[in-house]
Order: C-alpha cells, then structure tokens, then sequence
C-alpha cells in the first residue's frame, strides 16, 4: 500500500512539471539548437553584422545600399557622425596640374612706328602707325604645378599641418619688326626730346639709308609657399569646416629686353659715341628692364567642403598681409660692330641711360588674398579626383613695362650727334611705378587620404 502510494505521488509531481515548462515555453537548448524567429531576423541592422561578414566593394552597382553623404566603398555606420574630432584619415598629399592666366604686362609707351619718309614715323603726324607698344603684352596661358600635404595631430584630432608649394613656367612674350636688306619699309623708335619736348626718332630703317631689326622679348614666372596650421571646427559625415592660419610666400620674376640691330647702306651714315659710322658699319642697342617682387606675410582663411555619395565640392578663401619687397633693374648698352676690327661697347642704349640704369629695391605693404572651387569624386576611400578654378589677386608690385618712360636727354644716348654734350636733365628718371596683378585659371588634381 505504501509503494503504490509513492509511485501515484512521483507521477503526479512529473505530469506537473511537465505542464510547467509546455507553459513556460523553456527548452533545452544544449539538446536541440533552436533557429531565431523569421521576424527578429528582419530587424537585425547591417551594422550587427561583423565588419568580415559584410561585402565592401568600390564598384558600382554596389550591393549594399549606402547611406546618404556616405562615399563608395564605405558601408553605413563606417564613418562615425558625432563631432568635428572624427578624422577618419591622418595624413593627406594632393598633386595639381595649373593652367593660368595672368594680367598683362602693363607698357603704355609705343615702341616702334612706321610712316613716310617725310615724317619718318613720329608720333603726332597722320602718316605714322604705331607697330608695337601702348597696349600691354599677354602672356597667354602659364603651365604650372601644385603640390599639397598635410596631417592631422592624431587620428580624431581636430588640429593638423599643412604645406603648398606652386610653380608656373617661364611663358616668354615675343615681338619683331624686320626691315628688308634695302631698309623698306621705314622702322622707327618714337622718343620725346627732352632738350626741346618736342617728338623725334631713332632709326631702325629708312629706304636707302638703313636697314635693321628691333625685337622685344619679355618673360613671366611665377611661384611661391604656404604653411599653414588647420583646425576642423565642424564636421559630419556630410559636410566640415576648417580655419587655417599660417604664413605665405609669393614669387613674381619678369623680365624686359628690346633689341635693336641697324647697319648704314651706302650713302647712309650714322652715329655712335659720338663719331659717325660710315657704310657698312653697323650698331647694337639694348635696353633691358628687370623686376622682382617677394611677398613675405602672414595669412588666415577659411575652407569647408560638401559630400554626398562620393561627389564633392569644396570651396576656400584666404588673404595674407604682409611686406613687398620689390627690384627694379635698369641696364642699357650700345655696341658698335666695324668691318674690321673688334666691336666696342658703351654704357646706354635708347630708353636705359645712365641716368636711369641701376638698382632699386622698395618695400612696400601688399594684401593678397585668393579664392578658389573644386569640383570632384572620390574613386574609393583612399582616392579621388577634382578639378577647379581659382583667383589670385596681388595688390602691389612693380613690373618691366611700367619702367619705360619715352622723355629722353639726347645728351645721354650712345647714338646721337650730341652725346657727350654737357647739360640738359637727368632724364629718362629712375623709376619704381607700381601696379595691381592678378592670376587665374584651372587646376585638375589627385588626392590621396590614409
């Protein structure tokens, strides 16, 4: 009786627990592995996935779709957007190609005329025409480089370095007026007599009397440095924001040669120093005029830049403040070449005397300030591409053409009958007139962030 009483309670303690745990729903899941619900399935999150597991690939059509502003070869939650210090890169290196334009090479005086044999191409008469001279020299299009890099104090820093170098080539500007062996047809250089202030002319050619050439050749280069320090004061996964703040260097080097070569036909005759040249001696004149300006200063700017799913634009402006050193040299020299014999020189040409031949160097306050926009596509997260256009302004600087005055003592130049002749002003003056510049143009470029 007890063993039957034993064994009706341990089946009724066994049907209970087995109602229990149907009722609670818990199973063993050491004996039999249980799959997760359709539903909790759908709401796992691609991020929940390990980094391993999920496909990254920079080439469209991409699997995985991406988050808005997010770049290709990135998967959502990949770029953290929470604040400014979230610098997903530490170091970056661009390379640009430039293609500029610069102003013209400012020359207001004419240089070479032609007209009648009556009035031999003096300015005033209205049978001279002006050749060359009196609307400035274009340079056409620089070729140039840039090339940036920078980095960051640590990766999520908001602090970072930068450095800039450009260069342009030496684009050189070209002009020749050519007479034929008979001197047709007539070349002069127009000059204002400073004993009488009346026009007058140097002969380059006359029918019958002289033949000759005059070329003019000028040159421009520029190039410079920055070094600036950045602080990224915003930033999203879409968009930042970054001051910079540092020093800047500017380079401009150009350069003023005008070339006159003249031989006396016969029945001609000409002078030098202050002796007549007879057939068929000939003459050298060169006027030389040289410029360079170093901008030296400090510089503050602002930069920022928009994404979305791999396009970007990005946008800057800074001005720097700072010192202008100019030069401005002057040399002149006339050569006389006999048939036989060695040539002999003398100090002066035309429009470079030795009133004004020399150096001089000036320091003058300049602003140069610069904008620029870029346009561009980021191929993969190390990777992208751009191109843009920018705008450099230079507020003071001396260039060679502005250093041509035509109001000349005919006292001083190598090739008049009165050289040598006492008195008269000190003209042309030594000059240091100064002018504005400015450079644009397009730039296309790689980038390079890790």
């Amino acid at each position: 009786m007890r063993v039957g009483l034993v064994c009706t309670l341990v089946a009724f303690l066994t049907g209970t627990s087995l109602g229990l745990a149907q009722t609670s729903g818990v199973r063993d899941h050491s004996a039999v592995p249980e799959a997760p619900a359709p539903e909790i399935v759908k709401k796992l999150a691609p991020t929940d996935l390990p980094p391993l597991e999920r496909p990254v690939t920079p080439y469209w059509p991409n699997p995985v779709a991406l988050e808005q502003c997010q770049p290709p070869g990135l998967l959502p939650g990949m770029i953290s957007t929470t604040g400014p210090g979230d610098c997903t890169e530490s170091c970056w290196t661009s390379i640009e190609y430039l293609l500029l334009w610069i102003k013209k090479g400012p020359l207001a005086a004419p240089l070479v005329t032609t007209g009648s044999t009556a009035t031999l191409g003096a300015l005033g008469n209205s049978d001279t025409t002006v050749l060359f001279g009196g609307s400035g020299m274009d340079y056409d299009a620089l070729s140039g480089a840039r090339l940036t890099s920078g980095f960051w104090f640590g990766r999520g820093s908001t602090w970072g370095m930068e450095g800039s170098f450009f260069f342009t080539d030496r684009q050189p500007f070209h002009f020749t007026a050519i007479s034929s062996d008979t001197g047709t047809p007539l070349l002069a250089r127009p000059v204002v007599n400073a004993m009488t202030g009346q026009e007058t002319v140097l002969l380059i050619s006359d029918p019958g009397s002289i033949a000759g050439n005059l070329t003019v050749n000028s040159s421009s280069k520029l190039y410079g440095w920055e070094v600036n320090a950045v602080d990224r004061i915003y930033k999203t996964s879409c968009a930042h924001l970054e001051l910079i703040g540092g020093i800047r260097y500017i380079h401009l080097d150009e350069d003023l040669a005008i070339i006159q070569n003249s031989a006396d036909l016969p029945g001609g005759i000409s002078g030098f120093a202050p002796s007549a040249i007879n057939p068929p001696g000939a003459i050298s004149l060169t006027d030389r005029f040289d410029t360079r300006n170093d901008f030296y200063g400090a510089q503050f700017g602002v930069r920022g830049e928009y994404s979305d799913r791999g396009f970007f634009v990005n946008s800057f402006v800074k001005v720097a403040v700072g010192d202008n050193h100019e030069v401005n040299n002057v040399t002149g020299l006339t050569q006389r070449t006999p048939l036989a014999g060695s040539p002999s020189t003398v100090s002066g040409g035309l429009l470079a005397l030795t009133s004004n031949s020399g150096r001089i160097r000036h320091d003058m306050f300049a602003v140069v300030p610069e904008l620029g926009v870029n346009l561009g596509y980021q191929v993969n997260p190390l990777l992208r591409v751009f191109i843009g256009y920018s705008f450099l302004y230079w507020s003071d600087v001396v260039r060679p053409g502005d250093q041509v005055s035509r109001i000349i003592n005919p006292n001083l130049v190598p090739t008049s009958q009165f050289y040598g002749t006492p008195g008269g002003p000190a003209l042309p003056m030594p000059s240091s007139q100064r002018t504005d510049f400015w450079a644009q143009g397009m730039n296309v470029g790689i980038e390079l962030r890790y």
